[in-house]
Parts: C-alpha cells; structure tokens; sequence
C-alpha cells in the first residue's frame, strides 16, 4: 500500500527526508526573539527554509561602562557603545546607565566679581560667590582672588594718648601714634 506524502507547511521545515519506507518529518521553525522565560534572547541570523531550521545567536551582553544603543531584536542584535568620559572642563551630570549615555555639562566659569567657594570635581560643578563688601567701618585687610574671598577688618580707633597720623582707606587701617608728652 502506498501513502501520498505529508508536505511541511508555512512556518515548518523538514527535519527528515521521506525514504522508500518512512514518512517525511516536518517541525515548527525556531523562533528568535526576546525571551521571557528567563533564557538568553535571540536573534535570527539565518532564516527557516524548507529543508533547514531557522538558526538564532544570542544578543551580545554590553560591558562594564557600555550602553545599549540599539535594542535587540528577532531580526537584529543589540548594539552597545563605549560611555562618554568627560573632559577636563566637564562635569558628570548623569552617569551612563545600561539604556543611556553619559550627560555631561562644562564647568562654571566665575564671573568677574566673583570667587570659586567650591571647586569643580569630575562629579560636581564649581559654586561661585559674589564677593563680600567691606562696612563703612572696614577696611579690606586681604584682597579678593579667584579662589577666596575678601577679608575686612574693623578700622582702628586711637586712643586718648594717641593722634591718627594716616586715616584709613579702603585698603590699609589708620595708623595710630602716641602723642608726645
């Protein structure tokens, strides 16, 4: 007796030949794709044909200080980049993640009339202050620079057995000397 041959269908391949006495295997074609039953996802990297399976590779793992930059999927690995390093003028204002670059954002640059009150890191932005005015009874004792700022001090007052033999200024204390007797 002689039976018709079974003919694999859409989405099957066949597994085994038919021979003189055996019929023809066919199997459902693997399906490449994300997975979530906790095993590695997969891509398609040749596709089903009548007589052969679908092959599918596992997508790469982006390393330590990469990101992913394109996601997987059944038809495309997923591509990974180095994360971005900040220059010296730079700051991290986001760190790179698994889906994202690093942000990073250039130093402050100080204004003129103004200090550096906290240094820039390579994690943290530089804090500027305004310089501190002297009170009309002060006087600048130590001028202002990029890195701190002014220090005053309380103008002097002479004493009864003293004369002031320069008035103070902006910059200097008045300078006081004993009377003669």
């Amino acid at each position: 007796v002689c039976y018709a041959l079974d003919f694999c269908g859409v989405n099957m391949w066949e597994q085994n030949a038919p021979t003189l006495t055996t019929q023809r295997v066919c199997a459902p074609c693997t399906l490449c794709d994300r997975q979530t039953d906790g095993t590695e996802a997969t891509y398609l990297t040749t596709a089903c044909t009548d007589t052969s399976d679908a092959v599918c590779e596992p997508w790469i793992t982006c390393q330590v200080n990469q990101w992913e930059t394109i996601a997987g999927s059944f038809a495309n690995d997923r591509t990974c980049e180095d994360c971005t390093s900040c220059g010296l003028q730079s700051y991290v204002l986001h760190p790179c993640g698994s889906f994202a670059d690093t942000v990073c954002s250039n130093h402050t640059v100080c204004a003129v009339g103004e200090y550096v009150a906290l240094s820039a890191t390579s994690s943290s932005d530089a804090v500027c202050r305004s310089y501190s005015e002297c009170a009309v009874e002060q006087f600048e004792s130590k001028a202002p620079s990029s890195t701190a700022d002014r220090a005053c001090s309380s103008v002097s007052a002479c004493h009864s057995a003293e004369y002031e033999s320069l008035a103070a200024t902006s910059t200097s204390d008045s300078v006081c000397i004993a009377q003669p007797t």
